[in-house]
């Protein structure tokens, strides 16, 4: 029995664009966090790895588990809610602006390798809920 052409090309396509995917995430995975090496960053100074110790491992976790996720082939709505669920249990206590605002950034960035918009998760958890309703409402209205 001969395969349909087609459905062999949006096999390999599939294939492709999964490892195109999990290329990227892994190469995230393995960069450096909270050195202010990103360019949006540079002119900071990094703050101690003591301080971003508990966010670097939540999101190191993270990060395996939606890699895990994209492997499995889970909907992007699962892999969303594994991203907001992580964010959420990354305490800013101890972190200051510029280290709450790199925790945004990277499970953006992350939202972003996986095709999944968490901003409002993000914004949420950086600014409080009044604001993220905010940008939620004016981005919609």
């Amino acid at each position: 029995m001969e395969r349909d052409p087609l459905t062999a090309c949006d096999v390999g396509q599939k294939e492709n664009k999964m490892t195109n995917e999990t290329n990227a995430i892994e190469a995230f995975r393995a960069s450096a966090k909270f050195r202010c090496m990103e360019p949006e960053f540079a002119h900071l100074n990094p703050s101690p790895d003591s301080v971003t110790l508990q966010a670097r491992q939540i999101l190191e976790k993270c990060i395996d588990d939606v890699l895990e996720g994209v492997r499995a082939e889970k909907s992007k709505n699962m892999i969303k809610t594994e991203i907001s669920k992580a964010i959420n249990e990354v305490e800013k206590g101890e972190l200051d602006t510029e280290d709450r605002e790199y925790v945004a950034f990277y499970f953006h960035k992350l939202g972003n390798l996986t095709g999944v918009n968490v901003s409002f998760a993000v914004n949420r958890w950086l600014y409080g809920w009044p604001i993220a309703l905010f940008t939620l409402f004016r981005k919609n209205g």
